[in-house]
């Protein structure tokens, strides 16, 4: 019996598992909703307004229908993620890969520190430029999360002096000041990853929405005003930056680059691609 019992509150809390069962359910609740309220609104109520108002009761019966139909057209609006539910599934609304337009612009920039060999450019030196050298221009403040070792941590304090001296007037935000962690206040998140950090997508994807509400409180950019390239990152650094850059208001690039004979990537010949992957991601129970 009690197994019975919990059977609605299982196809309610998850219809993917009895879509039919949820289906005759919500039809014969509807069903009896729907003549309840017709019974109610449309002869009951629009009887009594009838007779207090100048107008019919016929006439308040159309408004009540078409109000309704309203309502109606509104709730099919969201179909897709009533079927979501229904199917258990993720369904994506976007998802497409295209070079980035010379009109595209930004007044902040998120990237990663790659990993650096002296005498070689690195992908979040190229990505700033590549920005800073657009006309008119727009970037005011770049975030660079710096993963893993001294020698990176170094060469992104070197990477910013240097455009610094070069008067590009960008703020940039990569030294150890602690984020509080927006889903535990009792932790805090920092641009300079660790060895343990480095390879956990999770501690990204706080940081990187950590970055976000700093960057809407303290400097006044919204989501739509920064651009989020992960090109330097390692994979579980770029798992973690898609996931923050998958709502549909956020921005995602990365550089498509050709590469030497030994292997380098040449990050003077590069081609920003716009990365648009807006969906809805639903985190496991």
């Amino acid at each position: 019996m009690a197994k019975n019992r919990s059977l609605i509150p299982s196809v309610l809390k998850d219809p993917g598992k009895h879509p039919f069962v949820f289906i005759f359910f919500v039809t014969i609740v509807t069903a009896v909703l729907g003549n309840g309220v017709s019974g109610l609104i449309l002869d009951s109520l629009c009887g009594w307004l009838d007779q207090w108002t100048p107008l019919t009761k016929w006439g308040w019966q159309i408004i009540v229908v078409m109000v309704l139909v309203l309502v109606l057209t509104l709730s099919i609006a969201n179909l897709s993620a009533i079927i979501q539910r229904l199917l258990g599934k993720r369904i994506p609304y976007v998802s497409k890969v295209q070079p980035m337009g010379v009109e595209v612009s930004c007044r902040g920039l998120i990237v990663f520190m790659s990993v650096y060999k002296p005498g070689q450019a690195t992908s979040a030196e190229s990505a700033i430029l590549h920005h800073w050298q657009k006309k008119p221009r727009t970037i005011s403040h770049c975030w660079i999360i710096c993963g893993g070792t001294d020698i990176q941590a170094g060469a992104t304090k070197m990477l910013t002096e240097r455009l610094v001296e070069q008067e590009k007037v960008i703020e940039f935000i990569y030294d150890v000041r602690k984020y509080p962690n927006p889903e535990d206040r009792k932790h805090s998140l920092s641009l300079l990853l660790t060895a343990k950090n480095i390879d956990d997508p999770n501690y990204i994807r706080q940081l990187i929405e950590a970055i976000y509400i700093e960057a809407e409180e303290k400097v006044g950019l919204t989501e739509n005003e920064i651009l989020l390239d992960y090109t330097g990152g390692n994979k579980s650094m770029t798992a973690g930056a898609v996931l923050a850059g998958a709502d549909p208001d956020r921005r995602l690039e990365y550089m498509h680059t050709d590469f030497d004979a030994q292997g380098n990537p040449d990050w003077s010949k590069t081609e920003m691609m716009a990365i648009d992957i807006s969906y809805r991601v639903k985190p496991l129970p």
